[in-house]
């Protein structure tokens, strides 16, 4: 994966390693990525769920903990599937889908769809967005304070309290739009 800052650091640029052009790039398990989510590890997080009322189960708990080592990656439900049950070989791929649907109503994981990709999971405390080149899949991650102007001028001009939680831009990368 290559990676380089963009636009006085509001930006990375993350291309699709060689021969999976279209898709996002994902670090392998044995390739940790160290990133904290606003401070959140997997025990904070349990406790935002029975703050809510919710119990913290097994598969609850070992979805939060792949999703805290996966740093800033998103994860298909498959990907996690993977992670988790390397630990827990009892979880069942179901329970997995089952679970990141409750955390995601809960407000702990958000979902991101990318054109035709399969819908990955983040954790809610990791805000940013993106910008994906719809023809080589190459994606910018952006930081929330790019639609700042946007959020002021919606408010201003309408009255509209925006709450952007995870966009998705698609146009054509500076290198596709050059040839």
């Amino acid at each position: 994966m290559l990676a380089s800052a963009y636009a006085h650091g509001v930006a990375s640029r993350t291309e699709p390693p060689a021969g999976r052009a279209g898709h996002l790039h994902h670090h392998e398990p044995d390739h940790p990525q160290t990133h904290e989510h606003g401070g959140a590890d997997a025990d904070a997080l349990v406790d935002q769920l029975r703050a809510r009322g919710l119990r913290a189960t097994t598969a609850r708990r070992a979805v939060l903990e792949a999703l805290v080592a996966a740093g800033t990656d998103h994860l298909t439900a498959d990907e996690l599937g993977r992670r988790v049950r390397a630990d827990h070989p009892a979880i069942h791929l179901s329970t997995i889908y089952r679970t990141l649907d409750a955390l995601t109503d809960a407000g702990v994981t958000s979902v991101a769809r990318f054109a035709d990709q399969p819908v990955t999971y983040h954790l809610a405390t990791d805000v940013h967005h993106h910008a994906v080149c719809s023809r080589c899949g190459a994606t910018l991650v952006l930081d929330p304070a790019v639609f700042e102007p946007v959020r002021r001028r919606l408010r201003r001009d309408h009255g509209f309290e925006a709450d952007p939680h995870h966009l998705t831009i698609v146009g054509l990368c500076r290198d596709c739009a050059a040839g």
